[in-house]
């Protein structure tokens, strides 16, 4: 007789009582946006669990009839999780952006699938996966009736941070493209004092840089002290949107950081594009990233719609 693994036997159990925690917060939320903050450490090992090996391996020992008939396993229904994550990626889109920026947001994810599988480099021949599926299907408003085959689809939790208000935050002068004098004087800047210099020259404060990064007040500081001598790239490419670099100045401002965009990273590339396209807002760009299984950059930390 076939005796599955204690280990995973343990492992649905686990995620069982996660997926029902989830469904609890999830009701909650729909009422409550506040409780997504609480929500997100929930759904992110659900959404491992799921976007990896083990869900499928556990489901495909479930369909066999090879699990115990009292285990209970809700998260291995062929829609319950899937519909669970999307609901909570919908939940996400919905309380953040405001009309006009779910607007350009369905807009924009009608490029980037394209965008990403031209640019991604090292990749399979099924190279996107199921998170790459979930924003174009927020843009065509359709659900896969059947389950989904894997052939078929090839530092910080996100918004873990607490809300800030919108308020506090001016609006940003747009500055000139950067003269060859310009880009010479920058040459022996540290990767702080060029950051610092690109905000003296859209009129930003510290505390704005900090604010439309989605960094905490903490981790800021320590970049400014040089107490961290050098940032992760989640917090540089944070920087580099919230300074609303061009690609040329972003590449610049990561390489004084000992950092660079990479083609084989779909990170770098969903970041670059919004870039590309001139779209700074963070709170879309870490969107596209969780549609895409990627982690997001900055502290995770949110703007709530001003109509929620």
């Amino acid at each position: 007789m076939f005796e599955i693994p204690y280990d995973q036997i343990e492992r649905i159990r686990k995620m069982e009582s996660t997926y029902d925690t989830a469904l609890v917060l999830l009701e909650q939320a729909e009422s409550d946006p506040a409780v997504l903050q609480e929500l997100q450490n929930v759904i992110e090992p659900l959404r491992e669990y799921y976007d990896g090996l083990y869900w499928m391996s556990d489901f495909e020992e479930d369909e066999a009839g090879r699990l115990p008939a009292d285990l209970k396993r809700g998260v291995l229904s062929e829609d319950g999780l899937y519909d669970l994550l999307e609901r909570y990626s919908e939940l996400l889109w919905e309380t953040i952006l405001d009309p006009d920026g779910q607007a350009q947001y369905e807009s924009l994810c009608e490029d980037l699938e394209d965008y990403i599988l031209e640019n991604l480099e090292d990749r399979p021949e099924a190279a996107t996966d199921r998170p790459v599926l979930k924003c174009a299907l927020r843009s065509a408003r359709i659900r896969p009736s059947g389950p989904l085959e894997e052939a078929d689809i090839a530092e910080e939790g996100i918004f873990a941070a607490p809300l800030w208000d919108a308020e506090d935050a001016a609006p940003m002068m747009l500055a000139e493209p950067r003269s060859l004098d310009d880009a010479i004087r920058n040459l022996d800047k540290s990767f702080m004092e060029l950051v610092f210099s690109f905000a003296d020259a859209r009129g930003l404060t510290d505390v704005e840089v900090q604010k439309r990064a989605h960094l905490d007040r903490k981790a800021f500081s320590k970049l400014k002290c040089g107490t961290t001598k050098n940032p992760s790239k989640a917090t540089a490419l944070a920087l580099a949107v919230a300074l609303e670099l061009n690609l040329d100045d972003t590449r610049d401002l990561l390489s004084r950081a000992g950092l660079a965009l990479s083609p084989c990273s779909k990170q770098d590339l969903i970041v670059q594009y919004f870039i590309e396209k001139e779209a700074y807002d963070l709170n879309m760009i870490n969107i596209a990233l969780y549609d895409h299984g990627e982690q997001p950059i900055g502290g995770g930390l949110f703007e709530m719609s001003p109509d929620k």
